[in-house]
């Protein structure tokens, strides 16, 4: 007859031993950590590659941030894309009250339109991280690069010295620090992520 202990001793070592409270409740948060509940709450991308089962732990991503030199640029636009309406508000409010003839405002009206569905089509663009977007806004900063270097300057400088340093102001270091917002915008690394809509590891 076999006594009641050696019973006991021979339970807790070939069952309650592989299975003990640490290993229980490891087994339960790992397959907690693989539930759609857990991956809801915490944001966490499901891996398709992933075995089921597997004790791979799972990776909590996020999308890239917007750059400073892509809010600074929208920002931008969007003031010039209010200054043309208002401009366009008034090339209509013309045509109704008869100031002019129709004929004549045909031209700037339709350039007005032109210009205000480019620069909200660029904004849309850059916002929704599109690639399109993304050279729009590397042309328009590139257009606003040629326009101050091409306009006339209309400054008045007290001396030579003056003159000589407006001169490398418009000529140089304006056209240098369009070319790092440039770079910045669309061809730093975290420009390339934010446009591509690759997402970052927690």
């Amino acid at each position: 007859m076999i006594p009641v202990q050696y019973f006991g001793k021979m339970l807790a070592r070939n069952v309650l031993h592989p299975m003990t409270m640490s290993s229980v409740e490891e087994a339960l948060r790992t397959k907690f950590r693989h539930s759609t509940l857990y991956r809801r709450r915490n944001n966490i991308m499901h891996n398709p590659y992933e075995a089921p089962g597997s004790a791979l732990q799972a990776v909590s991503v996020r999308r890239a941030s917007r750059p400073l030199a892509v809010w600074s640029l929208a920002f931008l636009l969007a003031a010039l894309a209010l200054f043309w309406t208002v401009g366009l508000i008034g090339l209509l409010a013309a045509i109704v009250t008869g100031k002019t003839g129709n004929v004549a405002l045909l031209f700037p009206i339709s350039l007005q339109v032109f210009q205000l569905a480019v620069v909200v089509t660029a904004v849309a663009g850059m916002l929704r991280r599109r690639q399109w977007g993304r050279w729009l806004g590397l042309l328009a900063i590139g257009g606003f690069t040629v326009l101050m270097i091409l306009r006339p300057d209309t400054t008045y400088y007290a001396n030579s010295a003056e003159q000589t340093g407006g001169f490398l102001g418009r000529n140089i270091i304006v056209p240098l620090l369009m070319l790092w917002w440039g770079r910045r915008f669309g061809f730093s690394d975290k420009a390339k992520q934010y446009f591509a809509g690759a997402p970052h590891a927690s």
